[in-house]
């Protein structure tokens, strides 16, 4: 007979599938309660390497009220994401979870915590001011609601990025996101790893050796991601950015996803634009909160 949880903080390397089972109760718990839609990467915390603890419970008479997920994607920064339970809110427990997730982050040298809350919770925006936070910036997740018209003289041909693609990836990941190359490098090699991730390199017909931009899905349980969408700066604003996506949602489509989203900076008002001529629309939105160690 297994004991249920102590009370208190729990630190983990890996979820085990009883933490995740209590993690998405815990989670459909607080969406409806504020009629929300937290964002907590659900297929990262099932897919954790295990090499550093980055997932923080709090368990209170064996019920799991309080979560925290760290989710790194370069040496200078993590996104957090938690929860507590409606019941137990005003009791320390989200502050505790924090402390703990900062101390590992000071262990690892990571000096910049970014906190997703998301944009229609009142709780989430009074413990952002009572941690007195920086707002930084905001986001939209949006779902695909119509496939977009297929080009028919497409100018680009996609193909699917492999491990002798790490320099190309780096470079525009590097260039589309202000990365620098260790950390672009680092993060290429680990999403190629990584299973469910599908990166491709965006090619002219006429060029096919030279890259022109890329594009990443994540896979899971039906369902893809679309993100890390970069055009080189030397070909932007010839059309080439909506060919790759429209290329990407066929791709998609045909291995019979079910639902297609992505996110987008609320004030990119191109990329809003692109991404709604495209059958996309607005599902959601997360405002993102700096705190530095």
């Amino acid at each position: 007979m297994l004991l249920p949880p102590a009370n208190g903080l729990h630190q983990r390397m890996r979820l085990t599938s009883a933490e995740l089972a209590d993690n998405t109760a815990l989670a459909n718990t607080c969406n409806a309660y504020e009629r929300i839609e937290l964002k907590l990467n659900m297929d990262m915390l099932e897919q954790r390497a295990g090499e550093f603890v980055e997932d923080f419970l709090y368990y209170a008479e064996g019920e799991l009220v309080g979560f925290l997920g760290m989710y790194g994607f370069h040496s200078s920064e993590v996104e957090l994401s938690g929860m507590v339970h409606p019941d137990h809110r005003r009791r320390g427990i989200f502050r505790t979870l924090l402390r703990a997730a900062q101390a590992e982050c000071k262990a690892r040298a990571i000096p910049k915590q970014i906190v997703i809350t998301p944009a229609g919770s009142p709780s989430g925006k009074a413990c952002m001011t009572a941690l007195q936070a920086s707002y930084s910036f905001s986001e939209y997740t949006m779902h695909l609601q119509r496939p977009p018209q297929r080009l028919d003289a497409s100018a680009i041909q996609l193909r699917q990025a492999t491990v002798d693609d790490i320099a190309h990836l780096a470079q525009l990941d590097a260039l589309g996101f202000h990365m620098s190359w260790e950390d672009a490098e680092s993060y290429t090699r680990n999403t190629l790893l990584q299973p469910g991730k599908r990166s491709y390199l965006a090619v002219l017909q006429q060029q096919p050796d030279r890259p022109i931009g890329k594009i990443t899905v994540l896979l899971h349980r039906g369902s893809a991601f679309i993100y890390g969408f970069v055009v080189h700066p030397d070909h932007q604003k010839r059309g080439y950015g909506r060919q790759i996506l429209t290329e990407t949602i066929r791709l998609l489509l045909d291995d019979q996803c079910g639902q297609i989203s992505l996110e987008v900076a609320c004030e990119n008002a191109h990329a809003l634009g692109l991404y709604h001529s495209c059958g996309f629309e607005e599902a959601s939105a997360n405002d993102y909160y700096v705190i530095t160690i």
